[in-house]
């Protein structure tokens, strides 16, 4: 009888033992989840805690407010990248007028270049005229008088 009576006795131990282990553990656990929760609540720039006399539930201010940074962030980067996409069209615009740019004098220096060596190809016994003094002029980027 004894042996029974003091293996039950071990049994409701060892019970009661990983009860209160599984207790500790909770609690630990909580109190980490309560630290967490305090320090993204601060981070915010709200309280976790509610006021004394406030019907709001612990949290339940701070979730507002991290809700409305995170609505804020989103937002943020939204416009953030239209305002880049609109900046690299603009880029991209330019870019393109540049290049469109640089062929037509490209193009417009080569036809100088043939005009010039047309007119050094024409000059007679070192004697150049006015042919030559306006394919000069153009070779070198100058407008043609006006008449």
């Amino acid at each position: 009888m004894f042996e029974r009576q003091f293996l039950t006795l071990l049994g409701v131990s060892v019970a009661a033992a990983g009860l209160f282990a599984w207790g500790a553990a909770g609690h630990h656990q909580r109190d980490r989840l309560q630290t967490w929760a305090t320090t993204r609540c601060a981070a915010a720039g709200e309280a976790y805690a509610p006021p004394a006399k406030s019907k709001d539930k612990p949290g339940q201010v701070c979730a507002g407010r991290i809700d409305q940074l995170v609505k804020f962030e989103r937002d943020t980067n939204s416009q953030t990248a239209g305002v880049l996409l609109d900046a690299l069209n603009d880029q991209t615009r330019k870019t393109n007028t540049d290049a469109a740019k640089a062929r037509t004098a490209a193009e417009a220096a080569a036809a100088a270049t043939k005009r010039m060596e047309a007119a050094n190809a024409a000059v007679k016994d070192d004697q150049v005229g006015g042919a030559w003094f306006g394919a000069l002029n153009q070779s070198a980027g100058l407008r043609a008088p006006e008449r």
